[in-house]
């Protein structure tokens, strides 16, 4: 097993904090592809990285965009956001849909760790 640091800006790592989000999206590229079920997930709070949640991937999920995995995966129920739209406008600041064409998307199921 493997240990990831992904950083998350405050809104997202607040929503882990607090447990309304349980389910890490990303761009499966590269350095996603490293992640396996089992693996431990530091969340690193920027700016500064000071505050850090531990999580365990409990699933992976792989799909060609976010909008695709948001119809599997209720947004209200596994990102923290009050539905597709308002999670999607979220995810848009990060990942272009050139980047989701390119490499499709991760969803990672974590459970957060005492």
């Amino acid at each position: 097993m493997k240990t990831h640091i992904m950083k998350l800006h405050p809104e997202p790592f607040g929503k882990l904090k607090d447990g309304t989000k349980s389910l890490e999206l990303r761009l499966y590229d590269d350095k996603r592809k490293e992640i396996n079920v089992g693996d431990a997930i530091i969340f690193q709070k920027e700016p500064g990285r000071t505050e850090e949640i531990r999580a365990r991937v409990i699933g992976l999920v792989r799909y060609a965009n976010f909008s695709d995995l948001m119809d599997d995966f209720a947004p209200k129920r596994y990102l923290g956001h009050s539905d597709k739209a308002d999670a999607l406008a979220g995810i848009s600041r990060f990942y272009t849909e050139e980047d989701q064409a390119k490499n499709g998307v991760l969803g990672i199921r974590i459970k957060i760790e005492a």
